[in-house]
Order: C-alpha cells, then sequence, then structure tokens
C-alpha cells in the first residue's frame, strides 16, 4: 500500500501542468469581478503589515526598523504555513466530484492547493521586498538560509495537507478543532510580539519553545530580517519533516482508496 502512494505521489507531481493551471484558475477566479484584480492580495498584506505594525510599535513602545519588519516576515510565514494546516483538511472534500469520476491520482489536488497558496505567497512577497526597502535591512551570508527554509516550507506543506485532508475527510470534527488550535497558536506564536518581551520569564519563554510553529517561523523570518536561525529551531523543523513525512505516507497508503466512500 505505501508503494501505491509513493506512486501517486509520483504521477501526481508529472502532471504539474494540471495542477498548476487549476491553480492559478482558483486564484484568478477569487478576485475576477474586483476592479484592482490579484493585486487585492498585495493591497490587503501592505495595509495589514502598516496598521498593525505602526499600531504594535507604539503600543509595545518599540522601534519601527527592528518591529515592522520582524512582524512582517512573521505573518508571511504564518500566512502560508497557516492556512494550509486550517484548509488542507478540505482539499479532498472539495474534490468530491473528480475523485468520485476522474482517474487522477490523488495527490494532484494537494499539488494544486500548495500551488494555489504559493501564488499568494508570491504576491505577498512585494509588500515583504518593500519593507526590507524601506527599514534598509541589509543582506548577509545567513540571508541565503531563507531558501533552505523555504525548501522545508514547501515539504512540510505537502505532508500536513495530504494528512489532514485525509484525517479531516473521515473526521469532520478535527477540522473544527484545527481551526480553533490555529487562532490560539497565533497569539502565543513570536509574530505580532517578539520574544525577548518576555524577558527574564526563562519558563514562559520553554513554554513558547514547545510550540513547533515557532521554530518553523524562526527559521524563516531570521533569514529575512538578517539573523542567523538558531540550531535547536532548524533540528526541530528537520524532524518534525521527516516524522511529518512518516506519518503522512502511512496514513496516506491506509486512506487514498477509501477517501471517495468518506465523503
Amino acid at each position: 500500500m505505501i508503494g501505491d502512494a509513493l506512486l501517486d505521489l509520483r504521477d501526481g507531481l508529472r502532471r504539474w501542468p494540471l495542477w498548476t493551471a487549476l491553480a492559478w484558475f482558483e486564484f484568478h477566479s477569487k478576485y475576477r469581478r474586483a476592479s484592482l484584480g490579484t493585486l487585492w492580495v498585495v493591497f490587503r498584506f501592505a495595509f495589514f503589515v502598516t496598521v498593525i505594525g505602526s499600531l504594535y510599535t507604539a503600543v509595545f513602545g518599540r522601534e519601527a526598523t527592528v518591529f515592522i519588519p520582524h512582524m512582517a516576515a512573521g505573518f508571511w510565514a504564518w500566512a502560508f504555513l497557516g492556512s494550509l494546516i486550517t484548509g488542507g483538511g478540505r482539499v479532498f472534500l472539495s474534490a468530491k466530484s473528480h475523485l468520485s469520476e476522474t482517474p487522477l491520482p490523488v495527490s494532484v489536488f494537494v499539488f494544486k492547493m500548495i500551488w494555489s497558496h504559493a501564488i499568494s505567497f508570491a504576491f505577498h512577497a512585494v509588500v515583504i521586498i518593500g519593507v526590507l526597502i524601506v527599514f534598509d535591512i541589509s543582506f548577509s551570508a545567513s540571508s541565503l538560509l531563507f531558501f533552505l527554509a523555504l525548501i522545508f516550507f514547501v515539504l512540510n506543506g505537502v505532508w500536513i495537507v495530504l494528512l489532514t485532508g485525509c484525517v479531516v475527510t473521515k473526521f469532520p470534527d478535527v477540522g473544527e478543532f484545527m481551526q480553533n488550535a490555529m487562532r490560539l497558536l497565533f497569539f502565543v506564536t513570536p509574530i505580532i510580539w517578539m520574544p525577548d518581551m518576555l524577558g527574564r520569564r526563562a519558563g514562559i519563554m520553554w513554554l513558547v519553545k514547545l510550540n513547533p510553529l515557532y521554530h518553523f517561523i524562526e527559521v524563516f523570518r531570521a533569514p529575512i530580517v538578517g539573523n542567523p536561525p538558531s540550531f535547536d529551531s532548524w533540528m526541530v523543523v528537520v524532524a518534525i519533516t521527516v516524522l511529518g513525512w512518516g506519518l503522512a505516507i502511512f496514513v496516506f497508503s491506509r486512506s487514498r482508496t477509501r477517501l471517495p466512500y468518506w465523503m
């Protein structure tokens, strides 16, 4: 069964012209009737960064040159990974008719969702580049680690969608739990606040580091703002990637042929 699951993933990857086209059509259709079209993705993110960045800079008494790049890069990472965690559960439910009537590899719909969110991620990059220019964030050797972090984000995005799609299709209540859990995790993950705000409260910081999303955000954001990510965070990310893929392949191999019957 695991061999069949791996073949499905291979065949799905080979159908990249199909899932890239489907993802772009789905993304474009959301803004088809808007006068600014897909530029709304950029303006919405820019508005969020400007308003929330300015507000929390004043509330926390932080320097804008430090806090706004920190917040913007952190939310950029969260918007991609968090949307895959919360939206991945519906990946197969939204493709119900296709799964029942077409012989396409199941993983095609996983890759389509990843690519659809990658398009939004690319539009958001325009805002991040603007923030780096405005606040004169210089590049360093550690900045190259951003590309490695991006690869790990995509790798983890695939197994997350694959796993949550199977589980939520079978157990819909899990999807509701994940939605609420992610709302809570947003506030306990250093995105709109900075770890050094905790001061000497080491016990609280220890709890923060138990949050795996903290480490994903850290390895992604640190190179953008010119800091080297911690070795511990990289080790956590690598470990979760390996364990996550193993679990996802196991669950997918046992669920792949049953998905149409669970819908």
